[in-house]
């Protein structure tokens, strides 16, 4: 007999072992949930013959356990704690995403672990969230009647507004949660019986696309996030001198202003010029900037090897961090030695030398000379030797 569903809360029972097949055992009553609907199987263990062994419901009474027992009778143990945090997380589904299906969400999938998470499609917008969320508060703190019972597939029909997916469906007995009121849905899994068992209730991410998704917690979880997030907003408005019903619109026109000047960086990344230095049959060419789109200038350091230049360096003055392509290996050994004698630290594969130094500028100016002064080492003496 499947305890869960006639007694939800009930943490433990006395039964029988009707067949035992090696470490797996096939029970005449349990109160562990194999899982289904989004709701994961529950934790628990067996105590058989003065030993406990951790065990999970397969379905059909057959549990698998840790061990081998062999006794005629055994006692199931819940994990309850894990298992009313499930059934609190599955039921706060159920209210929040009635809510969105009304300003046509339509559902994907429902999980429930660590958090509760809900992915849909739909013209919803994180304004229809915190809407959803709001109110779905407002139910917990106000309390509803969450009814779970048996429905023949051939009167299934009859349930007005009901949430069903036939196509995953099976049997002619189907299982329907009514939160009273609020939202009728088919499903498999174990919920509280009031809404205010929940206690709280709090979206901690929103992804917006093609398919959006939700993560959310309850409880004393929702609670510590509710919280979180208020002293967060508080400190940055405090910090910054903001008032709060105003942070938003200044963090959007700051948001705007730093892709003004990304754009701007990028452009002045793809055309800075290079200053250029020869000595000998040496060419090099280099940069020294205050920061720059660094994707972009390694890009030009590249082509400009490929195009003749021996030597191509970008240092960036902010970090301290520099860029260097080679057109000869000779020179790379040269870089990668001259960055130790700077006190820094990095590499690179090919004819390419990336890492940073103590002071880039003193570092580029510095491999110049060492670069120039090795020129008769790189291509022969006065004779071609």
């Amino acid at each position: 007999m499947m305890l869960y569903y006639l007694e939800p809360y009930l943490k433990e029972v006395e039964t029988q072992v009707i067949e035992i097949d090696g470490n797996k055992i096939l029970l005449e009553e349990t109160v562990l949930y194999p899982g289904g609907g989004g709701q994961p199987p529950d934790r628990g263990w067996i105590l058989c013959g003065g030993k406990k062994f951790s065990a999970q419901h397969l379905g059909d009474g057959w549990h698998i356990i840790n061990g081998e027992c062999y006794e005629k009778n055994v006692k199931v143990v819940l994990d309850w704690q894990f298992r009313y945090e499930m059934m609190k997380m599955h039921t706060a589904e159920h209210a929040f995403f009635r809510f969105l299906q009304n300003k046509g969400a339509v559902l994907g999938k429902a999980n429930f672990g660590e958090y509760g998470v809900v992915v849909f499609r739909g013209n919803i917008t994180k304004n229809d969230v915190l809407d959803a969320e709001k109110r779905v508060e407002d139910m917990i703190r106000r309390g509803r009647e969450v009814r779970s019972f048996w429905v023949d597939r051939s009167k299934i029909k009859d349930i007005e507004k009901l949430r069903i997916r036939f196509d995953r469906i099976k049997g002619d007995r189907i299982r329907v949660v009514d939160i009273v009121g609020h939202d009728v849905t088919a499903c498999k899994g174990i919920h509280v019986k009031d809404m205010s068992e929940i206690e709280d209730f709090a979206v901690v991410k929103f992804r917006d696309g093609k398919n959006k998704e939700v993560k959310f917690v309850v409880g004393n979880r929702a609670r510590d996030s509710h919280y979180l997030f208020s002293l967060i907003l508080r400190r940055m408005a405090w910090k910054y001198r903001i008032e709060l019903d105003k942070m938003e619109s200044h963090v959007e026109n700051l948001t705007s202003e730093i892709e003004k000047l990304k754009y701007a960086l990028k452009e002045v990344s793809q055309n800075i010029p290079f200053e250029t230095f020869e000595c000998s049959k040496l060419k090099l060419k280099y940069l020294l900037m205050h920061g720059g789109f660094r994707k972009i200038i390694v890009k030009r350091l590249l082509e400009g090897v490929n195009n003749g230049v021996d030597v191509a360096i970008y240092g960036d003055m902010q970090s301290n961090s520099f860029s260097c392509a080679c057109k000869d290996t000779l020179i790379k050994s040269i870089v990668i030695q001259e960055m130790k004698n700077h006190g820094g630290k990095g590499g690179g594969r090919d004819n390419f030398v990336s890492g940073t130094v103590d002071d880039v500028k003193s570092f580029v100016n510095s491999l110049q000379k060492v670069i120039c002064s090795s020129d008769i080492h790189l291509h022969g003496d006065e004779n071609g030797s």
